[in-house]
């Protein structure tokens, strides 16, 4: 289940939203600038719809929203000014509407929630690779050092290292940061 938080200062738009969503899935904020923005930033992970009223002073403000505190952001505009938007244009949890697209909202967060998923299922792949990359190159320094200080081959470097693992219950990459720091050869 999502929920919209809406910064817009049109009541057209805040009427187009009854139409596309359920009470339940939006909140519209209201109040001054200053309490707009302490809000604004106080949301985090949360999917954000923001007219360009609030942020045509202070375009820092979607890169705080985006790239540190994790929200989507659909960025409503009725002149879409690239320039203020060179921190977020690239990211995935960014989007930006044209007022006249509004009627396409309820298929764009929907679209953005996919998005964001497949993104973080990506960067998690990323992380699973390179923790495997970094462990098979501790495992192959911790091998070389076998295979100079103790004349082992390859294959008794490696057959080592398997056995510390069992023996100790650690992982293979644990022994071979241990044979490295000389904790155990």
């Amino acid at each position: 289940m999502f929920k919209l938080s809406c910064f817009l200062n049109n009541k057209m738009l805040e009427y187009q939203l009854y139409g596309l969503f359920k009470k339940d899935e939006y909140v519209i904020y209201q109040g001054s600038l200053e309490e707009i923005y302490y809000k604004l930033l106080s949301i985090k992970e949360e999917i954000i719809v923001i007219s360009s009223y609030f942020v045509k002073s202070r375009s820092q403000v979607l890169d705080v929203l985006v790239n540190m505190n994790h929200n989507i952001v659909i960025y409503i505009s009725d002149s879409l000014e690239y320039g203020l938007l060179y921190n977020v244009l690239d990211n995935p949890s960014f989007f930006l509407l044209s007022v006249d697209g509004i009627k396409a909202l309820n298929n764009i967060v929907k679209y953005m929630l996919n998005v964001r998923k497949k993104h973080e299922k990506s960067l998690e792949e990323i992380r699973r690779l390179k923790d495997k990359a970094e462990s098979m190159t501790l495992i192959q320094e911790a091998k070389l050092i076998l295979i100079k200080e103790k004349n082992y081959q390859e294959e008794q470097a490696h057959k080592y290292i398997i056995k510390k693992a069992m023996e100790l219950r650690k992982t293979k990459a644990e022994i071979a940061k241990m044979i490295i720091e000389r904790v155990l050869t």
